[in-house]
């Protein structure tokens, strides 16, 4: 399904609150194809959209909970993630409880649709609670790996802000909203982190966005700021703050790399060798920006010199929708094409609990490899490895004890 494009949307709030003018320069962005992280991030949602549809109509009218499961069969990983996250908005988001709880599946929500300023919530849901306070749910179902903080965070806000303003044209005040972020395959304690929104607090956020809107489209007056979210913004190779500030820190001027001569790492001086490695990922996006810009142009027939785009290798996939026909070719030469497959951590710890025993008793038939070492800032709050002088000294101190 094509949406439409808004201008301001709640997906780059973490960025335009930042930096204003990326609005503009992504307004001048050439069409992109689509990335296969991208393709995997759609229909993973479009799974979870069934899968949570499905479910709560099964709590609400007693339907087959399993009745489109052929849709998600033939993404076994995916399909885990998306009825994990059902049952998740349906124990945690919805407190175990459907009934008498109006919600939304999949929402436009907008904030003021004559400056573009909407998005599209992937579950908003609410209720009266037991202090007899509005309350409204609002939920984000995020595929990718990249751990996304809950707390503060500028697209919950403008989703909760969004549907605040939607209920208000149906007379409806909110006393507060709680957001939650879902994601199955993020690196955090728990898929499922929720915050909250207060009045107050949405007045203040809806205040930021209004501003933006105001200078970038009324004032025409905007700024650019370079900083941790350009890692994430899709204006990198038409941005000349981000081009100038990646220059800056990491004093590789980037004019004629063809002609650079590398030193070896020995004979680098050790604030050197801090500094690119601090930046190696600043230099990584860059690079991968540059492509993406080439690639664009190499596309829309605006090429550049030197370069031209192949076909790359496809990988091969089973036709999902071809499973009867399948099924009935191999069984005919004698092999059965299906196999069994043990359930994810996730879903066989929700089954323990449904029995009334531990999720952690997962834990037990676990196995976790060796951490990989990692180079970090200083600042970072988790404990350095020890090195092998730090080892002597512990067992120098254990025989002296």
């Amino acid at each position: 399904m094509t949406r439409p494009h808004a201008l301001i949307s709640g997906s780059f709030a973490h960025i335009f609150l930042k930096c204003p003018g990326a609005i503009v320069l992504r307004e001048s962005l050439p069409p992109k194809p689509a990335s296969s992280d991208m393709l995997d991030g759609n229909k993973a949602h479009e799974l979870a959209e069934i899968a949570l549809a499905d479910l709560l109509s099964h709590k609400l009218e007693g339907t087959d909970p399993n009745i489109r499961a052929h849709l998600l069969a033939p993404y076994p990983e995916m399909e885990e993630a998306a009825r994990d996250y059902a049952q998740a908005v349906l124990e945690e988001a919805l407190e175990g409880r459907a009934t008498s709880k109006p919600y939304v599946i999949e929402d436009k929500l907008t904030i003021d649709e004559r400056l573009g300023m909407y998005g599209y919530a992937d579950f908003w849901a609410c209720y009266l609670d037991d202090r007899a306070k509005r309350v409204g749910v609002i939920g984000d179902f995020k595929y990718g790996f990249r751990h996304v903080e809950v707390d503060k965070n500028p697209q919950l806000a403008f989703y909760a802000v969004a549907l605040r303003e939607e209920l208000r044209k149906e007379n409806i005040e909110l006393d507060y909203i709680r957001a939650f972020i879902y994601q199955p395959r993020a690196k955090s304690a728990k898929p499922y982190r929720e915050t909250k929104f207060t009045s107050s607090n949405l007045d203040t956020w809806k205040k930021k966005f209004l501003k933006v809107a105001e200078d970038v489209i009324v004032k025409k007056k905007y700024k650019f700021k370079a900083g941790s979210h350009c890692k994430l913004c899709p204006c990198q190779e038409v941005c000349p703050t981000y081009a100038k500030s990646l220059s800056n820190e990491t004093t590789i001027a980037l004019i004629n790399p063809a002609e650079l001569t590398f030193p070896e790492p020995e004979k680098i001086s050790d604030k050197v060798l801090s500094n690119i490695i601090l930046h190696a990922d600043a230099l990584d996006t860059f690079i991968k920006a540059c492509k993406r810009h080439v690639l664009g142009r190499c596309l829309n027939g605006n090429p550049v010199p030197g370069v031209k785009v192949v076909e790359g290798s496809t990988k091969r996939k089973i036709d999902g929708e071809r499973e009867t026909e399948i099924g009935e070719f191999f069984n005919a030469h004698g092999i059965d094409p299906f196999t069994k497959k043990l359930k994810g951590i996730t879903a066989l710890g929700n089954e323990l609990k449904a029995k009334g025993l531990s999720k952690n008793l997962v834990d037990s038939f676990c196995t976790k490899g060796q951490p990989p070492a990692i180079l970090v800032p200083d600042s970072d709050p988790r404990p350095a490895v020890k090195q092998a002088l730090d080892y002597l000294g512990d067992l120098e101190d254990a025989e002296s004890d």
